[in-house]
Parts: structure tokens; sequence; C-alpha cells
């Protein structure tokens, strides 16, 4: 591992340029594992084929946006060496305002959520019909 001092901006620079790389090589590559994914299983398991397998650009830039900076919000309450408002405030004002628990809870209930609201929105009409009707 390298110890490389690059000044107090690095965490904000070095999660853009992340971003920036998953945005640029993520999404074709989760689109090209999509189209190898939909094939295999349409043989044997239809169902399981994924229908929308175009990834937009904005989609792709909001989530890698998006999950950098929340990686760095959530880091920043349980980690003494992220400083989440560099360059333009030394320090870490977050630090201990949540514990290890109340972070980790806050990742399973925003994943639940999420789990209920992509269930709803990608429930098939007639999951809700009963045998018979």
């Amino acid at each position: 591992v390298f110890d490389l001092e690059l000044g107090t901006g690095t965490v904000l620079l070095g999660v853009t340029a992340v971003a920036f790389f998953s945005i640029v090589i993520g999404r074709p590559a989760c689109m090209w594992l999509t189209e190898r994914w939909n094939r295999w299983v349409s043989s044997f398991s239809p169902e399981l084929v994924v229908a929308d397998k175009e990834i937009s650009w904005s989609s792709a830039g909001i989530a890698a946006l998006f999950g950098g900076y929340s990686q760095v919000l959530l880091d920043s309450f349980i980690t003494s060496d992220v400083q989440p408002f560099a360059p333009f405030r030394d320090g870490n004002p977050l630090l201990d305002q949540l514990s290890f628990k109340e972070v980790y809870f806050l990742c399973i209930l925003t994943f639940l959520i999420g789990a209920i609201i992509f269930m709803v929105r990608n429930r098939k009409p007639t999951d809700f019909k009963k045998e018979g009707t």
C-alpha cells in the first residue's frame, strides 16, 4: 500500500474519478453481462431474463455519483481519517454522530425499502389475482 499525500481534496476528486471510470467502463460491461445472462437463462428459465438491458448514460452517471458520494458520507460517521468537506473545511464534524450499528442499520433499512419499491414496481398484474378468477 502506498502512503501518498495529495492534499485535502483527494477524497472528492478520487470519488469523482472512480465514478467517471464506472460510468465509462461499467455501463458497457454491465450491458454486455446482461446480454450474456439473458442468452444463458432464456433456454432453461425464461422468467429470469432481464427485459430492459439498456442502461442509459444518465442512469449510470447518477448511480455512480450517488454511490460514491454516499460511501464518503457513510464513512464519515465511522472513520476518523475521512474529511468529507475538504478542501472547504478540515476535520470531520460527522464523526461519531452515528454508531457503527446505526450506520449498518441505516444501510439495511434503505436496502429493504428499495427492495419493496422494486418488487411493487416490477410486479406482474397476475401476481395478485386469485386462482380461478
